[in-house]
């Protein structure tokens, strides 16, 4: 999911979880709301209505621990 934003940043729930792959919205809210606790993501949108779409970006944390997680991805790929 911190891919999926890096990549797409301002992205709703529904979009991130599309690009990781994860069908249910459900279990990406639940996920979402996880990474937000741990001062990984944050939602750009101020004022929204309810009912309104997120939009998704990597906390200067959320960045380093994405750049971490694609390093040593990219390591036991090779």
């Amino acid at each position: 999911m911190l891919t999926a934003i890096a990549a797409n940043p301002g992205a709703s729930n529904r979009a991130v979880a599309a690009a990781a792959g994860i069908v249910d919205e459900g279990q990406a809210s639940k996920l979402l709301k996880r990474l937000k606790r741990l001062g990984l993501i944050e939602n750009m949108a101020r004022e929204r209505e309810p009912g309104g779409a997120n939009a998704w970006r990597l906390t200067a944390r959320g960045v380093g621990v994405e750049r971490a997680l694609r390093a040593n991805s990219e390591r036991w790929s090779r």
